[in-house]
């Protein structure tokens, strides 16, 4: 599987923008073999600051799949006319789920 992204939290993105950084080595020893592979993600849900992850490429392997319940794909937009404000009353329900369909598409970096 070829990794695709770099998933970290808001806390390790610069040190993640230093890691895939292209620039110019002086020598061989110093070129950056992850400059330009991976795409950087960051995600401010992530809650650990040394936790980071290494995804593979969705078109290569299912990894983490995300889905709608049945007979509501999308969300759901209701609404009524108030009688106890001058107005309408709106609620918007989304139902979904996520889950792993296949582990080896994810890597995690258990941090420090």
């Amino acid at each position: 599987m070829t990794p695709r992204n770099l998933l970290v939290p808001p806390a390790l993105e610069t040190t993640a923008e230093k890691w895939l950084a292209s620039i110019a080595p002086a020598t061989a020893a110093d070129v950056n073999p992850f400059s330009g592979s991976l795409s950087l993600v960051v995600e401010p849900r992530l809650s650990s600051a040394t936790r980071w992850y290494v995804t593979a490429d969705p078109g290569e392997i299912d990894g983490l799949e995300f889905a709608y319940l049945s007979g509501a794909e999308g969300p759901q937009v209701e609404s009524r006319s108030g009688w106890d404000v001058d107005g309408v009353d709106i609620r918007v329900i989304l139902d979904f789920g996520a889950g792993f369909i296949d582990h080896r598409g994810w890597f995690m970096n258990a941090g420090a």
